[in-house]
């Protein structure tokens, strides 16, 4: 290490020392402070959010693992199934965008969630389609 990084590694440990460490338990205050206020007005209560998001993530499972993924097998985009339980990256973007749709469930639907729905949906038009 020359002198220049070892000046700048004191300076860094000086600055440091000097920032008193969180206290535990911050981070679940603020967590706390989000769900139970602002995010539960938004969107209700998280179990009934949770059974929605559920049920759809539920029916796309169901459906898409009849197809065949694999691309190297001779039955791939056939009902057969080589892997139920390995996701492609496609299949992360249409259940976001199932989340997204199950959070316009909630008491006060958020155009953030339309934003938002319109976003996984224009990666998975973009990244996964021909």
């Amino acid at each position: 290490m020359n002198k220049n990084d070892q000046t700048l590694m004191d300076e860094l440990r000086s600055i440091a020392d000097e920032c008193p460490p969180r206290p535990l338990g911050k981070c679940l205050d603020e967590a706390k402070s989000v769900i139970c206020g602002e995010r539960q007005d938004t969107y209700g209560k998280p179990e009934d959010s949770f059974k929605i998001i559920a049920q759809y993530w539920s029916i796309y499972l169901k459906n898409r693992s009849n197809l065949c993924q694999d691309e190297g097998c001779p039955n791939y985009g056939y009902p057969h199934v080589c892997n139920p339980y390995e996701l492609l990256p496609e299949d992360i973007a249409h259940m976001m965008i199932l989340f997204k749709m199950a959070r316009t469930q909630g008491q006060s639907p958020s155009r953030d969630n339309y934003v938002d729905l319109c976003g996984y949906a224009a990666i998975a038009a973009d990244r996964f389609s021909d």
